[in-house]
């Protein structure tokens, strides 16, 4: 069962799936047509409805998924579009918080720092040094997984800690299940 360490800031997906809406609703009166004016009027009403309904559907999702999580021996984090990508717990060091760019859209945010989530990574393990990643999430280079703290539920010290001691757990419950397998062959 995946448990969840870190939370996508749902409030930033929520806003944006709301002019979404609002624009389907917008959309299903064109379809309505309450003004007789044919296909030219319903076609693209039909068109606008279906993709900004999807945009909202997906804008939930991504609402509902986290951002960090672990299940079956591995962190999982959500940091490109599709599947997670699923790093070995004993790969995972440590987290920190830590600051860097926003990128949100716009010159007014050009210079906008957020607070942001530092994974570091064991060095031995070369495999993971680069990863896939999406540039408004994450950024991944050497070693080091930054998560952007715009799309991430409030980051605090206090929440750092708990995700370390999460780690921790989730680190000393895989290898006291090594050492029993070790046992028992």
């Amino acid at each position: 069962m995946k448990q969840v360490w870190l939370r996508t800031n749902r409030r930033a997906m929520l806003l944006f799936a709301f002019p979404l809406v609002a624009l389907s609703a917008l959309a299903a009166v064109a379809i309505v047509d309450p003004w007789d004016l044919g296909w030219a009027v319903r076609g693209p009403g039909i068109a606008v409805a279906v993709l900004a309904g999807l945009g909202a559907a997906a804008a939930l999702l991504l609402a509902r998924q986290p951002r960090v999580a672990f299940a079956d021996g591995h962190v999982l984090f959500y940091i490109r579009l599709g599947r997670p990508t699923s790093v070995p717990v004993d790969v995972v060091e440590c987290f920190l918080l830590g600051q860097g760019p926003s990128l949100l859209p716009g010159q007014q945010y050009a210079k906008t720092a957020t607070s942001t989530v530092v994974v570091r990574l064991s060095e031995r393990a070369e495999a993971w040094s680069h990863g896939e990643f999406h540039p408004l999430l994450a950024a991944w280079c050497d070693g080091y997984i930054t998560l952007r703290g715009t799309w991430c539920e409030p980051l605090t010290v206090d929440l750092v800690k708990r995700m370390n001691r999460l780690l921790h757990e989730a680190a000393k419950g895989l290898a006291s299940k090594r050492g029993k397998s070790k046992v028992g062959v």
